[in-house]
């Protein structure tokens, strides 16, 4: 039937020529838009629009999958441009340092995380020859974000007690998926005083106040020596970005 006729014995329905000698059944809505009333497609495609306006299955490609759920998949290496195994630190340094931790503190340093991330170990480093042991972990901020302040710690994150007396690189084995737009906190405490590496001239881009010489970037908690607690206990902010700087702590994706 020709679609002149068609249209006018069905007006709310079109007839569109396949090209094959064959028509297929659509819907005409007034704007102008033509549906097929009923179609098939092959698992894994998507109709998209080609160039004569037509309906095309077509597969996605490219940087990205779709499942037949409707779940696109973003390419990992593609969105971080760095291939597992390697370390990542969250903070642009200029210079490097040690920075003395004292005993019996609990110490948190903020963390910011772009989108997409994973991790299976974290380390710092430490200055050899020292006595002691410390942990370390992380803790979220509470919410709304706007107060800033370390709340829950993440599960798992406190691993085990570490054993200063060795120093250097301390590892610690941990899967670790941070949530896209948390100001995360890095937390540690010690038993004794010892010395972590940190970075010096760092970028916090953290400060409490409008003032370009100090940053209260860092929260201390006068909290004894133990497994870190579930909820950051109160604490006193802690600036000066200029002597302390940040600790080195590193990432290494998964």
């Amino acid at each position: 039937m020709p679609d002149s006729t068609f249209s006018t014995v069905l007006p709310a329905l079109k007839a569109h020529d396949n090209g094959d000698g064959t028509y297929s059944l659509c819907v005409h809505f007034a704007n102008g838009t033509i549906l097929p009333a009923q179609i098939s497609l092959a698992s894994g495609k998507i109709l998209i629009g080609d160039a004569g306006n037509l309906a095309s299955a077509q597969v996605v490609s490219g940087d990205a999958t779709l499942s037949n759920a409707g779940v696109l998949t973003l390419q990992k290496d593609v969105r971080l441009f760095v291939p597992t195994g390697l370390y990542w630190h969250p903070y642009p340094i200029q210079n490097f340092g040690y920075g003395v931790i004292v005993a019996d503190k609990l110490y948190a340093a903020p963390l910011y995380f772009p989108p997409g991330m994973s991790f299976d170990r974290y380390a710092v480093e430490i200055r050899t020859g020292l006595a002691g042991k410390f942990r370390m972990g992380f803790y979220t901020s509470k919410n709304p974000p706007a107060t800033a302040y370390p709340d829950a710690l993440v599960a798992g994150s406190d691993v085990a007690e570490i054993d200063m007396a060795a120093g250097g690189v301390k590892v610690v084995t941990f899967a670790f998926a941070p949530t896209p737009g948390i100001l995360y906190w890095f937390a540690f405490t010690g038993n004794a005083a010892f010395e972590m590496r940190t970075g010096v001239n760092c970028l916090l881009t953290f400060p409490k106040v409008v003032d370009f010489n100090n940053f209260d970037a860092h929260y201390i908690s006068a909290t004894a020596y133990g497994a870190l607690p579930a909820n950051f206990p109160a604490a006193a902010p802690f600036g000066g970005s200029i002597v302390f700087g940040t600790v080195r702590v590193a990432f290494r994706f998964a």
